[in-house]
């Protein structure tokens, strides 16, 4: 596994294959009623390998995945990501109306 090269981490790496096991064998878990997760959070202080978890993570499960980094002090670009998710799907959806009304 990817996280053979990462020293210490022990707990984190542990969780991490966790998560993974959950994403490689998604029936097994959903026999017992568990979902899948549907994103995963990285936090601490800067320099302390979330990036080198995250992508040991994203090599081993195959998977896509946006890795988002803060560029502004304020919590900006949080407010961003928020405005153009709901644009996209906000756009999403008056297209599939749009092709709706049209069959109808």
């Amino acid at each position: 596994m990817y996280f053979e090269s990462i020293i210490g981490y022990r707990a984190i790496k542990l969780e991490l294959s966790r998560i993974l096991d959950q994403l490689i064998n998604p029936e097994k878990y959903a026999a017992l009623g568990i979902t899948e997760p549907h994103g995963l959070l990285l936090h601490g202080a800067p320099g302390v390998g979330k990036s080198t978890l995250a992508n040991c993570f994203v090599e081993s499960c195959n998977r896509n995945a946006y890795i988002c980094r803060k560029d502004k002090s304020n919590g900006d670009f949080v407010d961003e990501i928020i405005t153009k998710r709901l644009v996209e799907e906000k756009t999403l959806l008056g297209n599939q109306v749009q092709e709706i009304l049209k069959c109808s």
